[in-house]
């Protein structure tokens, strides 16, 4: 589903398409160092302006979006 060899775009593909992990998960990771904590929240350490970034931007659309595609009109 995701076409990528590397962990921290494979996060931010999917935190793009069904939305951040709850912090309790993210709590619980010990290694990777993928994210950083800011107060309460954890964010992703991933740059979007890079050309991987702007890939995903592009490419990996909200969940709530393409069910928007998908649903008929009443």
């Amino acid at each position: 589903m995701f076409q990528t060899h590397d962990n921290v775009e494979h996060l931010a593909m999917m935190e793009r398409i069904i939305g951040a992990p709850p912090s309790s998960f993210v709590r619980k990771c010990k290694i990777g160092g993928f994210y950083t904590r800011i107060g309460a929240n954890f964010v992703l350490n991933w740059d979007e302006n890079t050309e991987d970034g702007l890939y995903v931007k592009t490419h990996c659309k909200p969940l709530e979006v393409s069910l928007l595609v998908l649903l008929p009109v009443i």
